[in-house]
């Protein structure tokens, strides 16, 4: 076996669910008997990669307390449009519901469905969604414009590759064995938050 340097899928979804789970305990929507509360689980269903993650952001949620018959998932194939056109039907199917959250296997993801609960007239306040990347998110932070966006969890390459480096470092200087898995850090970013923790090429990005 080669010693493996990447990202830990189900501590990512585990991650943006948790990160879901208290905006949604914070909003006070599930004690509010005036709203009803959705999620909509964007997945690529065909890849474990991306299973590993949305099974995990789902798993948070309804162990906040979100009942499993109000998560939908939403099969999309990894891109924003593919997102967009694969949720309007559902967010159209359940007019009750006055409140979404919003959680998938990457920003795009997100973003697709974002866009789909706009065109549908839902208010950015009344969503609350969570990438993964933050490499989309970021960007209505950044401009300052309203989005469903609350969060995001930034993955960085520039992490990954500092993560091999140290691994290599010490397996060739030190002789310290490689371990099987050595996993990079990631970390949940808000619109308050994202620009003390992203490198100077990721914030960029965000002003595209």
């Amino acid at each position: 076996p080669v010693p493996f340097v990447g990202f830990d899928g189900k501590d990512m979804g585990k991650k943006v669910g948790e990160a879901a789970a208290q905006l949604l305990t914070d909003s006070g929507w599930l004690a509010d008997s005036a709203k009803k509360v959705g999620v909509l689980s964007v997945e690529v269903q065909t890849l474990s990669v991306c299973n590993d993650r949305t099974d995990n952001e789902k798993a948070a949620i309804i162990a906040a307390g979100m009942p499993e018959a109000q998560v939908f998932p939403v099969p999309y194939t990894g891109e924003t449009l593919s997102a967009q056109d694969a949720a309007g039907p559902i967010i159209t199917a359940n007019p009750d519901v006055t409140n979404w959250v919003v959680f998938g296997c990457n920003d795009e993801g997100v973003l697709g469905t974002l866009n789909a609960l706009a065109t549908a007239g839902v208010n950015p306040d009344d969503v609350i969604g969570v990438g993964l990347g933050a490499y989309e998110a970021c960007k209505p932070w950044a401009a300052g414009q309203p989005s469903g966006f609350k969060a995001g969890l930034f993955i960085s390459g520039l992490d990954v590759g500092n993560t091999a480096a140290n691994v290599l470092y010490e397996a060739v200087v030190n002789g310290v064995e490689p371990p099987e898995k050595s996993f990079a850090p990631t970390t949940i970013v808000g619109p308050s938050s994202y620009e003390s923790v992203m490198d100077p090429i990721s914030l960029g990005n965000c002003s595209q």
